[in-house]
């Protein structure tokens, strides 16, 4: 991966009982240097559809940017 594109790295969680879910992300040119982190939290969620606001909102915050691509990595076990 070259320095012209943006790794996406996100995860979240939805606590059991509640049902809250929180999320979070970090974003690094292609070589490793951080750019920037975020995380967000919400009401009641699904953890899958936690994940996609996840991704949604790294994507958000880069989409005005002239990057070549990104490459999306989230962890998902389903």
């Amino acid at each position: 991966m070259t320095e012209n594109w943006i790794n996406l790295c996100t995860d979240g969680a939805v606590k059991a009982v509640t049902r809250t879910a929180t999320f979070g992300g970090v974003l690094r040119f292609g070589n490793g240097v951080w750019i920037m982190g975020y995380n967000r939290s919400f009401g009641n969620c699904l953890d899958f559809y936690v994940k996609l606001w996840g991704i949604l909102d790294g994507l958000t915050l880069i989409q005005d940017k002239l990057f070549e691509g990104v490459m999306i990595e989230a962890d998902s076990l389903e």
